[in-house]
């Protein structure tokens, strides 16, 4: 989530992150939540080492559907967030 936030890319974004980080996440403009896996506009965030399964199937289904020719940038619903 660092690495998001440096590059100015989580403003209204849903994500999560290690709970340390939750606070890092919100003043940047993100909205948090403590799932295993988040995805919202193509940007596909986890936890922890422990939600590696989880991520990589994201991932996966995330690269498939763009192969597919389907939309991967469609944002989180409104008010999704903390």
């Amino acid at each position: 989530p660092w690495l998001l936030i440096e590059a100015e890319v989580v403003q209204g974004l849903t994500a999560t992150g290690y709970q340390s980080l939750r606070t890092d996440l919100l003043n940047a403009g993100a909205h948090w939540r403590d799932e295993p896996v988040v995805e919202d506009a193509g940007v596909i965030t986890s936890r922890a080492v422990g939600d590696l399964p989880a991520f990589v199937q994201a991932t996966l289904a995330l690269f498939a559907r763009a192969a597919a020719g389907e939309s991967v940038r469609e944002r989180a619903p409104a008010g999704v967030g903390p």
